[in-house]
């Protein structure tokens, strides 16, 4: 409940409009959304797009191809881990969110999606809740400034909970609150 989801979604939705504050990002580009399953695209990523996304913005909702156009050119793919890794094969993109941190297998196959004029980011939203599985050898181990850079967050930063809420969930989850 840190609002990571959130902030990944923001992340993709600044890559695609090619209007990120913070990064040099030239649109049109293309990027996926990649959920562990489609119940969590369904019911958690789409309904957030459209709390977040100016509609103005969307050329073209495509619920059956899990794609989403936008009026710049940028094109959004929605992706998820239970396909299995030959779902991710053979497609050049510029940028991969996975909300939720994915089988390796799907991770590697995601590593070479570069394309040939341009570096792929890739940013992952997680929970670590395998604890120190392959995830934390291949990026928590490897953080580099500028390469790999790692950020926390707990339930205890987002304020968009109200702290009485905030403070009972942690407790029920058996820690103290900072």
């Amino acid at each position: 409940r840190s609002g990571k989801t959130t902030a990944g979604l923001i992340e993709a939705i600044w890559y695609a409009l090619g209007r990120h504050p913070y990064r040099n990002v030239l649109a049109p580009n293309q990027g996926w959304i990649v959920t562990l399953d489609w119940d969590v695209m369904r019911d958690v990523i789409l309904p957030k797009i459209w709390e977040y996304l100016p509609e103005r913005e969307v050329k073209n909702m495509n619920r059956k191809d899990g794609t989403l156009e936008f009026r710049n050119g940028s094109l959004i793919k929605f992706k998820s881990c239970d396909s299995g890794p030959d779902k991710f094969q053979s497609a050049e993109r510029r940028w991969i969110w996975f909300d939720e941190e994915p089988p390796q297998d799907i991770w590697t196959e995601c590593l070479v999606r570069t394309g040939s004029d341009y570096p792929l980011d890739i940013w992952v939203t997680m929970t670590p809740l395998k604890g120190m599985d392959w995830s934390y050898s291949e990026i928590i181990e490897k953080q580099s400034p500028g390469k790999i850079e790692v950020y926390g967050a707990s339930l205890m930063d987002n304020f968009h909970i109200p702290e009485s809420e905030r403070r009972r969930l942690w407790e029920a989850f058996g820690s103290k609150p900072e």
